[in-house]
């Protein structure tokens, strides 16, 4: 429930991460809320770790776990010293080992019940290597994700906040009606508008046909579309909102991008089941693609996985 009360931000001294620091910062001061700023460094030795040759090229110069962990809380010191405003409470968290399983770990510990983190949203190869990590903390936190996407070349740096205009998708599933009563205590709470999105199928999608059965089909799907987009507002949503349904037609992930795209929105509210496996396939790969292909900042919703009979 709004308001925040704690969040927590990781950062690896990246200008991306920094611009997630930044989006952190801003809503720690709009909720009087507490910022925990996160630096998980490598284990000595870890595939993930980085040597640094010296001089002579004979060979690295690795510092050791605890050197590491000097190292990291001095810059981390400095970047809050340097980054946070006096008025915003910030705590410097230190840690080491594999990145996500320590934001998460700092994330039940410090009880956040908002996450904000860096992602490149890369794709093929470099998705791989770079993403892993923002996909693998949004799958595995117990609390609300915020994702804040690093800019294309030439892109405007826009600020997250104000919250002007927010997009939620559903599904009319359980998870997203959580996502959309997160999407509207936030619309209430900076006045924005929020746009409520459906996408469906229809036979035109499956079959390329002209017949007059197809289309007349796809009206009466979206129309039955429409017809429960509005009735879920009204149920969910506050009568003063303003509060707008938008039903299209199509893939989920490319449409609710191009809805982003076409409302200019500040932020994406969408669910996720938090699954893993072939459950994950099924449940979860929406709410992955979107973050994949998107420049816009998303709030990742969690909510506890479906159960099945045996």
């Amino acid at each position: 429930m709004l308001p925040f009360r704690k969040i927590l931000c990781p950062t690896d001294f990246s200008d991306v991460s920094y611009r997630a620091l930044d989006a952190a910062i801003h809503l720690a001061k709009d909720f009087d809320a507490e910022l925990y700023v996160l630096h998980v460094a490598a284990l000595v030795g870890s595939e993930f770790g980085i040597a640094a040759y010296g001089a002579g090229g004979y060979g690295p110069i690795v510092p050791s776990d605890d050197e590491s962990i000097a190292i990291a809380r001095k810059r981390l010191s400095e970047l809050i010293a340097a980054r946070v405003p006096k008025d915003v409470k910030a705590h410097g968290l230190t840690r080491i080992g594999n990145a996500s399983e320590e934001i998460e770990s700092a994330v039940e510990e410090q009880d956040a019940d908002l996450l904000v983190i860096a992602t490149r949203g890369l794709t093929g190869w470099r998705h791989l290597v770079f993403g892993s990590v923002t996909e693998r903390t949004v799958r595995m936190a117990s609390c609300p994700v915020l994702a804040i996407h690093d800019c294309e070349d030439g892109d405007e740096k826009k600020p997250l906040l104000p919250l002007r205009k927010i997009l939620c998708p559903t599904d009319f599933s359980e998870p997203s009606r959580q996502a959309l009563t997160k999407a509207s205590e936030l619309a209430g709470h900076y006045g924005a508008e929020l746009r409520v999105l459906h996408v469906t199928w229809t036979v035109s999608n499956r079959l390329s046909s002209g017949e007059y059965e197809v289309a007349s089909y796809d009206r009466l799907k979206m129309s039955e579309a429409e017809g429960k987009l509005q009735d879920l507002i009204a149920e969910e949503t506050p009568t003063k909102a303003r509060v707008h349904a938008v039903v299209r037609m199509g893939y989920k992930a490319e449409e609710i991008e191009r809805a982003a795209e076409e409302e200019n929105a500040d932020l994406i509210v969408i669910a996720t089941h938090g699954t893993s496996g072939w459950h994950r396939m099924f449940y979860g790969s929406v709410a992955e693609q979107v973050l994949r292909v998107t420049k816009f900042p998303v709030l990742v919703v969690h909510a506890p996985p479906p159960t099945f009979k045996e």
